[in-house]
């Protein structure tokens, strides 16, 4: 099976499906990664768990294994991090800790 050489134009330039597909999977998936190293190998079962993914689908994205998987393969990981993100504090929460905070 031979490289796909279609090159398809983007912003004016022409660019190569690979490329294409690197961009694209590099703002979805190195975020990710980024996040379950923060959260530590020895959490990553859990979070396969709770996410209902495969196990060891954390650890393969973390070391390259999995350099190019589908979507809808880590969109429950993706769904996982966006519930367990913190809620940012609202303006009023806010003034109340920086007052609390200069007493």
């Amino acid at each position: 099976m031979g490289v796909c050489t279609k090159r398809l134009p983007i912003d004016g330039l022409i660019v190569s499906r690979k490329r294409v597909n690197y961009i694209i999977m590099s703002t979805i998936l190195q975020p990710l990664i980024d996040r379950l190293r923060e959260a530590g190998s020895n959490n990553w079962e859990r979070i396969a768990e709770e996410a209902g993914v495969a196990r060891t689908l954390p650890r393969k994205l973390v070391y390259g294994d999995r350099t190019n998987p589908r979507v809808l393969t880590i969109q429950p990981l993706l769904d996982y991090f966006a519930r367990s993100a913190p809620t940012p504090p609202t303006p009023a929460a806010q003034a109340a800790q920086q007052e609390a905070a200069h007493g």
